[in-house]
């Protein structure tokens, strides 16, 4: 939620607030809060709260001014019905608070803290006026108790309306409308159903509080209420809707005995803080000599307690400063041990390529000597085979000689048996037994001449 309204030189603007998670406007001037709200609940409580603080600003606001503490001032922005506005800053002199209330006044102010409030008091009550917010383009009441506001969102460019209550706080917010028509639509339809008490529909939201649903004939959800801190709250409003007047201004005489006791209550518990403030003035003296005899001591105190930081903050920096020598001494150590690792290293491979080389040498001359090993054994085999296949040639050459010697013999011997058969024709018996003889000699020799060979 982002609302921003104008106020003379500052800007009013409201705002949810992280911490608690409810609403405040505030009075800002150069991006400065100078004054800010009560919480809200809600955020249109928060926005009818705005409307009425910058209405009640324009038109003379009292403002009660108080000192705490030495050099502390503050004030509170109180409306002419006596309900509280807001509450300022916390200023550090008088000039500059004095400026402020000045601004607000638009007027020169002087601030007097012993007895101090605006001089221009309007005593007539501030008439109950219709706040409209964005661009309203419909206003009226109903059943004479309950306000209707229709407005434009100019954002959202979207219609909406609200029922407001007694007080002027909005307890029935619509949904969005696309057009002016369908909201006037929303607006007669909830007239139209609002009178009937059996077409509300009553929840609880554990977190939030009660709230009710306004429904149509066909108990189709129309509109929503907004959330209630009780029951009895939640069932007051529904009465004023469905027509139970009595209720309705037994309420508003309640709220209007409700604001009499406010009055007497407040006009009692000024002559309390008047009857206060005269026994505090009487203590303010002793509280002050206390309060500087205090502040002496903490002067001291602090003095003692800067002294002993900046000592510790003296030796946190030697011990520091160690520290970075230390480190950088182990650094340099860390340093040369990795140079050593890297000579050692490259020493190592060094050598290591070194003996790599040579066992590739030493193989290499090794393959050379195996290949001229081999060439040698294959030159051997090679003459082996060559002097084997001539020794195979000449026993071949040798045998073929001999068969052509015991060839020719068998020839000769055939020759000489035919001779000897001749000669044995011719000469008869002697003469076989004689070739008989021959012959067997010449086997004799045939037989030794090759036992020699």
């Amino acid at each position: 939620m982002d609302s921003i309204k104008e106020f003379k030189d500052m800007q009013v603007r409201t705002y949810m607030s992280k911490k608690d998670r409810n609403y405040y406007f505030a009075f800002i001037k150069d991006k400065r809060k100078l004054v800010k709200s009560l919480p809200y609940k809600h955020k249109e409580e928060c926005l009818r709260g705005m409307r009425l603080a910058v209405h009640n600003a324009l038109n003379q606001p009292i403002f009660k001014a108080k000192q705490f503490g030495k050099n502390r001032f503050y004030f509170s922005m109180v409306a002419q019905n006596g309900e509280l506005i807001g509450s300022s800053i916390k200023f550090n002199n008088i000039p500059e608070i004095e400026s402020v209330l000045s601004s607000f006044a638009g007027r020169e102010i002087k601030v007097n803290f012993k007895s101090w409030e605006e001089e221009e008091k309007i005593a007539k009550e501030v008439k109950k006026k219709k706040q409209r917010i964005f661009e309203p383009f419909l206003s009226e009441r109903f059943e004479e108790e309950i306000n209707i506001e229709a407005y434009k969102n100019n954002s959202t460019n979207k219609f909406h309306f609200h029922f407001e209550d007694l007080d002027g706080m909005p307890v029935v917010v619509s949904k969005a409308y696309s057009s002016e028509e369908e909201c006037k639509k929303g607006i007669a339809l909830s007239m139209e159903n609002a009178p009937y008490s059996n077409r509300y529909r009553s929840f609880l939201d554990p977190a939030q509080g009660n709230y009710f649903e306004l429904t149509n004939k066909e108990d189709q959800t129309i509109e929503r209420s907004v959330f209630f801190d009780s029951k009895e709250k939640e069932e007051e409003v529904k009465g004023w809707f469905y027509g139970v007047h009595a209720k309705a201004k037994a309420a508003k005489d309640a709220i209007q005995r409700q604001k009499e006791e406010r009055i007497r209550l407040a006009r009692e518990r000024k002559e309390r803080e008047e009857t206060i403030r005269l026994k505090a003035e009487k203590e303010r003296l002793d509280k002050e000599a206390r309060l500087a005899e205090r502040m002496r001591i903490q002067e001291e105190e602090e003095a003692k307690r800067e002294e002993e930081i900046f000592r510790l903050r003296e030796e946190k920096k030697k011990k520091k400063q160690e520290r970075r020598e230390e480190l950088a001494r182990l650094k340099e150590e860390e340093k040369q041990r990795s140079e050593e690792r890297k000579r050692a290293e490259a020493a190592e491979l060094k050598r290591i390529e070194e003996e790599r080389i040579a066992e590739e040498q030493r193989l290499k001359e090794e393959k050379d000597r195996i290949k001229k090993e081999e060439k040698r054994i294959r030159d051997e085999q090679r003459k082996q085979q060559l002097s084997e296949r001539t020794q195979v040639q000449a026993e071949q050459k040798v045998r073929k000689q001999e068969k052509k010697e015991v060839k020719a013999q068998k020839v000769a011997q055939q020759n000489v048996i035919k001779e000897t058969n001749a000669s044995v024709q011719k000469s008869g018996t002697s003469g076989v037994k004689i070739g008989i003889i021959v012959v067997f000699v010449l086997i004799v020799l045939a037989l030794l001449y090759s036992l020699l060979r």
